[in-house]
Formats: C-alpha cells, structure tokens, sequence
C-alpha cells in the first residue's frame, strides 16, 4: 500500500469517534489496518499494489463500513 493511501485512511479515521487504536499489519500476502473500539476490532485488508486511482476511494469506503460495524461515529 502506498503512502497515500495509508496516509487518507488515518485522516478518515480522525474524523470518528470511539476509534481506541488503529495500526497496520501484515497478514499474509495483504497489508491489514486493524481498528479498535469498544465493541472490539476489525481488520480491513488492502492489496500491496493498488488496482488503479479509485483503490484509495474503495478503501476508505471498506473502513468507513467497519467503523459503523464496530459503532463508532462520524463526527
């Protein structure tokens, strides 16, 4: 994953509450940003090479997902 995206995906997760940690991992073949809360955590896998320029748009769409999932809210 590129700088950028990682990059984005931290600024989205700044914009909720109830997010208690957030790093990134390896998992396999996939790099992971692994999100905790309350309720517990979630992962969301990304592919070491994006796709093309919409990869950052459909990642932030996967986490922004995830965070509702665990109850975090947009602020």
């Amino acid at each position: 994953m590129d700088r950028r995206t990682k990059k984005e995906l931290i600024k989205e997760l700044d914009k909720w509450s109830g997010v208690i940690a957030h790093r990134f991992d390896m998992g396999g073949k996939h790099e992971r940003l692994v999100v905790e809360t309350e309720k517990g955590s979630r992962f969301v896998a990304m592919s070491l090479t994006a796709s093309d320029h919409r990869a950052t748009q459909n990642k932030i769409g996967d986490l922004r997902k995830v965070l509702r999932e665990l109850g975090a809210e947009k602020d």
